[in-house]
């Protein structure tokens, strides 16, 4: 008898304000309760606000047909290494079969804000989303170490929130190519996210997108094989929507349906050392808002369609000290542009593409596109500026597509030091003009420094016309309170790229 009393007295403690019975909950959870052991959750359980839900390490837990637990004081389901917290569907297990856990806090009766709810080493299957959190008020929520799969839609949902934490999760088998959101992460309408050392593979949509959401940090998460519809733009790595101001740091992204990384009418993102590989496309970049944006340090390779492709009046980005190899087109810009590439290494990959009148100008860029001798080719309508590029200028293909418009400009870059002849020191503000003799002319000042830079035009490679020179410049060099220094000769086929000149000061007589 006193046995049983003892188990009447956990129950209590255990299921407050939830109807209990044969380890079956549902209702209501108004005060602070611990739940352990085995447990169904037989009808939709609210955590109200001001209550704490708290999970004991080995916990499992079954959820019936269409149930969710709501959450909108705190959850606590904390496990452990050897004692991981189970949350799964009852019976068969199959995609959708409840609904998941959803996060909401709301202040209590006191007004008090909402405390973080936090997940670690749980393992959640067979929701229509695992965990959805729309918690604009509330303290940081974190997931950590948590084991997510067949999920319907989405494995991890934030949605109008803040400062939420999903953290060395492994998430597999969730998304579907029919319904949108899909995917394993979908972060909305949120900001000061951070998504970091995940695992997303085997997932339909999206592996991480980021949708009207800012100041976000995806780094150090591993996504590969997000399938798609065949032929669709779905099956992507890692996409941004309408997303300012993320940080995508130290990712590696394979084996995509469509698309590595995507960004679409997005500004001023941070993409900085990612690995792109083995997809149809690295990197997409779309839409009149998609501008401002620094792609630095990336390596893109073994995209079969484009390893970098740019279209929809995207404009003004910056791709710098990236490697791209392999690939039946090395870029694409079709109606994009004027778009930066600098310190890059294209090698052994297709045509650089370009359609639509569009600009484009690389700048210190090594580019080898392996179609049979050619250092470059090109398809459509090309006018790009290459700027102390190693490119041959009888090594330049154009398709039988390539219109009469097309352009291939190069410049050489020359460094000016400007100093005064008694002292040494550098004379800011002087003028230099270089004329060439093709009537090219540039004027240039010096910076505080005494030095400037010049971007001669070397010449132009046209279709059916072939290369034409634009001549030696002569550079002449002006100064309030100095003598104009003498014309010097520059040879743009020369070795030297770079020039020192003295400068006399006026006498005072």
């Amino acid at each position: 008898m006193l046995k049983r009393n003892v188990v009447a007295v956990v129950f209590v403690i255990l299921f407050a304000g939830v109807a209990a019975a044969d380890n079956k909950v549902s209702g209501r959870i108004d005060q602070d309760c611990v739940w352990s052991g085995r447990l169904t959750v037989s009808g939709d359980v609210t955590v109200t606000a001001g209550a704490t839900l708290t999970v004991k390490p080995g916990t499992h837990i079954e959820f019936s047909d269409g149930v969710r637990l709501s959450v909108h004081g705190r959850l606590l389901a904390e496990g452990t290494e050897d004692q991981t917290i189970t949350l799964i569907a009852q019976g068969e297990l199959r995609p959708g079969a409840w609904h998941g856990v959803v996060l909401s806090p709301r202040p209590n009766a006191d007004s008090e804000p909402p405390r973080g709810s936090r997940f670690s080493h749980c393992r959640i299957r067979g929701a229509v989303r695992a965990i959805s959190v729309t918690a604009e008020a509330a303290s940081p929520q974190s997931i950590k170490a948590c084991q997510i799969t067949q999920c319907r839609l989405v494995g991890i949902q934030v949605k109008s929130a803040r400062d939420v934490v999903v953290d060395r999760c492994h998430i597999t088998k969730c998304g579907s190519v029919e319904q949108r959101p899909s995917g394993a992460i979908v972060v909305a309408h949120s900001h000061h996210c951070r998504l970091l050392d995940n695992v997303i593979e085997n997932c339909a949509g999206y592996g991480v997108q980021l949708d009207q959401s800012s100041d976000n940090t995806v780094r150090g998460n591993t996504v590969k094989s997000i399938g798609g519809r065949h032929r669709k733009p779905d099956g992507m790595g890692i996409a941004l929507h309408e997303a300012n101001r993320n940080l995508v740091l130290s990712n590696k992204v394979s084996s995509m349906n469509y698309m590595c990384l995507y960004v679409g009418d997005s500004a001023d993102n941070l993409i900085i050392d990612n690995e792109l590989r083995n997809s149809p496309d690295g990197l997409g970049m779309t839409g009149p808002k998609a501008t401002r944006n620094i792609i630095r340090d990336n390596r893109i390779y073994g995209s079969w369609w484009g390893q970098i492709y740019f279209t929809n009046r995207a404009h003004d980005n910056l791709v710098q000290d990236t490697t791209v190899t392999g690939g039946d087109a090395g870029i694409t810009q079709w109606y994009a542009g004027p778009n930066t590439f600098q310190d890059c290494n294209f090698l052994g990959c297709g045509p650089i593409a370009f359609k639509g009148g569009v600009k484009a100008i690389f700048r210190r860029c090594t580019i080898r596109l392996g179609r049979g001798n050619e250092d470059l080719w090109t398809e459509f309508e090309p006018d790009c500026t290459l700027i102390d590029c190693n490119i041959r200028k009888d090594h330049i293909g154009f398709s039988k597509g390539t219109t009469e418009k097309s352009q291939i400009t190069f410049k050489r870059t020359f460094t000016v030091s400007v100093v005064n002849a008694d002292t040494g020191k550098p004379v800011a503000g002087a003028t230099l003009t270089a004329n060439s003799d093709g009537d090219q002319s540039l004027t240039q000042s010096t910076d505080k420094r005494g030095r400037a830079r010049l971007e001669l035009l070397e010449g132009v490679v046209r279709k059916g016309d072939g290369w034409k020179e634009a001549g030696d410049y002569s550079l002449s060099v002006k100064a309030k309170g100095f003598r104009p220094a003498q014309p010097v000769s520059i040879n743009l086929t020369g070795a030297v790229t770079s020039l020192h000149i003295s400068l006399t000061r006026l006498s005072n007589e």
